[in-house]
């Protein structure tokens, strides 16, 4: 695991370059195996899964950091190339940009959060399984409940994860509806 002064020296030379560290380093943890009732019916694989979160945990605190970063050096860079401008093309390119930006941040905030409850709500499952193994049975496909409450919890848990993960793959696909935007934009001016 990295720590905390190695992460701050963790640097990256471009937005691809970092989001294929991350996808990467995610794909490690092999996250879809959290889902799988045959090992989460195992103590031992719950135990792992734990330590599975504990490093996505960590994975996003490093995301987080870097896209401080990011934001940091964009508004630095956009406040000196704006800063040449005149004063009505000034006051225009800051307000549209910062609205953007605001914008982006309060949905990258909205994804870290997400990323959270999935976390959280996976580690809740994870300890009701391993904590309450009197009152649940496994029948290899399913785990059946004989206690209500514990059921409620189980589902809560479940409803939870699966808005988190909607919330997520809708996330991604309109970052990447926004870059291709973006690029047609690009491109229709080299064009002109």
């Amino acid at each position: 695991m990295i720590n905390k002064n190695q992460q701050e020296r963790m640097t990256f030379s471009s937005i691809p370059e970092a989001t294929s560290y991350f996808t990467n380093q995610q794909n490690a943890l092999k996250l879809e195996e959290l889902l799988n009732p045959d090992k989460l019916n195992l103590s031992e694989f719950r135990h792992e899964a734990h330590i599975r979160l504990d490093k996505l945990e960590q994975l996003l605190a490093q995301y987080k950091h870097f896209y401080a970063q990011i934001i940091t050096g964009t508004s630095k860079e956009m406040l000196d190339i704006t800063s040449e401008l005149d004063k009505v093309s000034f006051q225009t390119v800051l307000n549209s940009s910062t609205t953007t930006l605001n914008q982006k941040m309060f949905q990258q905030a909205l994804f870290f959060k997400a990323r959270e409850s999935w976390i959280n709500n996976t580690r809740i499952m994870l300890n009701i399984l391993e904590n309450n193994k009197q009152h649940i049975t496994y029948d290899g496909e399913t785990f059946a409940f004989n206690n209500d409450e514990l059921l409620i919890q189980f589902d809560i848990c479940i409803a939870a994860m699966d808005e988190a993960a909607d919330f997520e793959a809708e996330f991604l696909k309109s970052k990447r509806v926004s870059m291709l935007n973006g690029l047609r934009k690009i491109w229709g001016i080299i064009k002109s």
